[in-house]
């Protein structure tokens, strides 16, 4: 009881300073062995001791939230004996208690150096680890070494006196968390005036006011200022538009990230696989970490696989619905891959198949075709007497296989007709769902029927355009292999 009526005598009023006098000096001071105490011994008629007064009221109100750390004064000519017994021979003097060590300070008295002078004797700061932060602490001496970094560099100066500093900081965390996967672009940083001398770096950017936010374009020193809201959303619109990103407040991509708006123009046009041909050169020219998709993208469409698109959006939605088993890298990657099916949905496009006189394959390889006198010997079943008995013939299986770009299944036999200038396929014992299958990959209802069947397919043109159709067709017969 007697303790606690001595630490009620020794509040002021209205201050977060802690009163202290001969009778209650230990109590406060010196048995408080798990605080850190700071403690200005003064003078009533030592004209510095006044001027420190407004400080020292900052200095308390700084810490009235840390239980680790009290800010405590005595007036010495009222409490001679324990001013005396502490050896004070001049004031203010002002002395760090840190269990049983003291510590004098002898920098110059501002706030800035009170707090840097508490907080690097404060153990507490060694002991309760603190949650790891986004934002990069920057200095005026470190400052050049981060600007060179080639990166774009996003920074707010403040003080711990600034109650604007103080309100703003939740929200620059949230912005350094949003643009946590953009380190490799840009740098949201801190600059404290109060954690380490900044007079040099204050005078020679003008910061007139606290909090301040200066950006900086990749390694380049002209300040970019930004007059904007300090609310979350505005700042990471700041931030998007300096850095070219497409991140959201939450740290997701939004609709825009990975596209290539010049690509995107071109689909928006295309009319035939000509169109699609001219973009693939176009995205060879284009400098993006999205080409790749959006040339995997385009083959698709070449090969006749257009259904691909919706399947392959839908695959994705499902596993970003999942957003608990993915790391952030990943959703990032799923999205920018959304994004890009998008420009894409719109797209239907039925593959050009024309003459082909060679009947060379993507790696150079020719087919040598083998000739029957009768169209009953290539299968045993009776073919269609409009084809003409003089045929050149292959087995597609055992021809195809020899090439490692290919893996055939078998029962697909192909016949070409010289006079004709058409590739016909024979469909054994297929289902009608597989034959529907196989006549939407090369565009053509015409001529299919069930069980042993026919269509006219016009031959090929371009060899690559021979890889295509046949990867498209090997794909057809594994996805439908039990009909």
């Amino acid at each position: 009881m007697k303790l606690f009526t001595l630490f009620l005598l020794s509040i002021a009023l209205a201050s977060n300073i802690l009163i202290a006098n001969n009778r209650n000096f230990d109590d406060i001071v010196t048995k408080q062995k798990d605080k850190l105490t700071f403690v200005k011994f003064y003078a009533t008629w030592c004209s510095h001791c006044k001027t420190m007064v407004p400080i020292y009221e900052k200095l308390a109100d700084h810490y009235a939230s840390d239980p680790d750390v009290q800010i405590v004064q005595i007036e010495c000519e009222s409490n001679r004996a324990v001013c005396s017994q502490m050896k004070i021979r001049g004031f203010p003097t002002l002395r760090l208690y840190k269990q049983d060590h003291e510590k004098d300070f002898s920098g110059k008295r501002n706030l800035e150096n009170f707090i840097r002078f508490i907080d690097e004797n404060n153990d507490a700061n060694t002991h309760n680890p603190q949650i790891e932060s986004n934002v990069a602490e920057v200095t005026q001496f470190d400052f050049d070494k981060v600007l060179n970094q080639g990166k774009d560099l996003v920074l707010v100066v403040t003080a711990a006196w600034s109650d604007y500093s103080s309100k703003l900081k939740p929200q620059w965390e949230k912005l350094s968390d949003a643009f946590a996967n953009e380190k490799d672009k840009v740098i949201i940083g801190e600059l404290s005036i109060t954690s380490h001398p900044a007079e040099d770096f204050v005078k020679k950017y003008h910061i007139t006011s606290l909090p301040a936010i200066i950006s900086f374009k990749d390694k380049n020193p002209t300040v970019i200022e930004y007059n904007g809201s300090f609310d979350l959303v505005s700042l990471v619109e700041h931030v998007n538009k300096l850095s070219n990103t497409h991140r959201t407040v939450d740290g997701s991509l939004n609709t825009k990230a990975g596209l290539i708006p010049e690509i995107d123009t071109l689909l928006s046009t295309v009319e035939d696989d000509s169109s699609l041909h001219d973009i693939v050169t176009r995205l060879d020219q284009v400098k993006s970490t999205s080409s790749k998709y959006y040339k995997k993208l385009l083959n698709k469409l070449l090969n006749g696989e257009s259904k691909f698109i919706a399947s392959e959006a839908a695959r994705i939605a499902k596993l970003k619905s999942n957003v608990k088993d993915l790391s952030s890298e990943v959703l990032d990657d799923l999205q920018v891959r959304l994004n890009i099916l998008s420009s894409f949905k719109d797209i239907t496009i039925t593959p050009d198949f024309t003459t082909s006189k060679n009947g060379l394959i993507d790696d150079g390889s020719s087919i040598q075709w083998v000739t029957f006198s009768q169209p009953d010997d290539l299968t045993g079943s009776k073919v269609d007497n409009d084809i003409g008995t003089e045929l050149v013939t292959t087995n597609v299986v055992d021809e195809l296989n020899k090439h490692t770009i290919w893996r055939v299944i078998p029962k697909i036999t192909v016949m070409a007709s010289v006079s004709k200038s058409e590739i016909h396929f024979l469909l054994h014992d297929w289902g009608s769902d597989t034959a529907s299958l196989i006549s939407g990959l090369v565009g053509t209802q015409e001529d299919v029927r069930v069980g042993i069947g026919w269509f006219d397919l016009v031959a090929l043109d371009l060899s690559w355009r021979r890889q295509c159709f046949f990867s498209g067709l090997y794909k057809g017969w594994d996805q439908f292999a039990k009909h």
